[in-house]
């Protein structure tokens, strides 16, 4: 995929598609994080959501099967529900991560 936000195809078929990310700790009991996976049609295609708990970071994973044509894409996305800043734990590799894999 020549654009950085996005993965992108070149053959039809079924692919697994997955995410993962950590979320740094801020105090936000209660605060609702969500990760999600969309095509290029807008649809969301995998999600998962988790409610913070004070003093941890917030692991979230979420993985789908896909059936996607030529130039056709994924991007993944985070979310929360508090107003603050959304700060992404960057940890070589491990957060954040995501992947394609075409299945056969």
């Amino acid at each position: 995929s020549v654009n950085p936000d996005r993965l992108t195809v070149t053959d039809t078929g079924y692919y697994m598609v997955g995410a993962h990310a950590v979320i740094m700790y801020k105090n936000a009991t209660g605060t609702e994080r969500h990760l999600f996976i969309s095509d290029s049609d807008g649809n969301i295609v995998s999600y998962y959501q988790r409610t913070s708990t004070i003093n941890e970071y917030d692991r979230l994973t979420t993985t789908t099967l896909v059936y996607l044509t030529p130039s056709k894409y994924v991007r993944v996305g985070v979310l929360q529900n508090s107003g603050g800043g959304l700060a992404l734990k960057s940890t070589a590799q491990c957060s954040p991560e995501v992947w394609i894999k075409r299945v056969e």
